[in-house]
């Protein structure tokens, strides 16, 4: 029997950690998936007012057969945006003992007060074995406030937000952005869910009562990982297949 084992662990909560790798045998497969945070749709404070919908946070992948035993990783989840005007945030993975960010992926973009536009996904900056983006949020309509852009997931790119409909989440865990809302149906945006999706924009009533934007969804980082302490015996695991 080979001694060794597997590790997976998926960070969901907005903050940094740090984690070890064995620092004995050999690795035999490592996987690091990024999902960044969903921008924030607009808020309002003007009688009538549609606000747009935040933009969806995208997803990077890194992959390997094999990675140097004893690394420690510094891994960031990035938080969805909240209320006004606030991008999601940033997840990554950071390879302390080289100095090298080895995988990152972008918030979405969130949606100023009393805004109309849509918040953007961001497509430049990312760092992966394989990226994928945000949809893009809408831009608010006569009759409507704008939806979310979609989330990323870890095999296709979200979907733009159409209209008063949040975009839908890429292929594997992109969330689906929050809805807008109809001129008659005043409130705050609908949050986006996770992973990363942009909030909806909020619709003011008349006279102002004035409403926050959807939040964007968290992100997440899962770090997934096998090593054999019997590599001499051809004894191996490589989690990578199994994904």
């Amino acid at each position: 029997m080979p001694i060794g084992g597997a590790f997976d662990q998926t960070w969901a909560t907005g903050g940094t950690y740090t984690h070890t790798l064995p620092s004995t045998g050999t690795m035999t497969g490592i996987l690091i998936q990024c999902w960044a945070g969903g921008g924030a749709g607009g808020a309002v404070s003007i009688a009538g007012k549609r606000a747009g919908g935040g933009g969806g946070g995208g997803c990077s992948v890194y992959s390997d057969t094999t990675y140097a035993l004893g690394t420690t990783f510094t891994i960031t989840v990035g938080n969805g945006g909240t209320f006004r005007a606030v991008n999601g945030e940033n997840s990554g993975c950071y390879d302390n003992n080289t100095s090298t960010t080895i995988c990152l992926s972008n918030g979405g973009g969130g949606v100023a007060l009393n805004s109309g536009a849509k918040g953007q996904a961001y497509v430049t900056g990312a760092i992966g074995t394989d990226k994928y983006y945000g949809g893009n949020g809408s831009n608010s309509g006569t009759t409507y406030s704008g939806g979310g852009g979609g989330g990323a997931g870890t095999k296709a790119n979200g979907s733009d937000a159409s209209g008063v409909t949040g975009g839908a989440g890429g292929s594997n865990n992109g969330g689906t952005g929050g809805n807008g809302r109809s001129s008659v149906s005043q409130g705050a945006g609908n949050p986006g869910a996770v992973y990363g999706a942009g909030g909806g924009g909020a619709v003011d009533g008349t006279p102002s009562v004035g409403y926050n934007g959807g939040a964007g969804g968290n992100g997440a980082v899962r770090l997934a990982y096998t090593w054999d302490y019997n590599n001499s015996n051809n004894q191996m695991y490589n989690i990578i297949s199994s994904f």
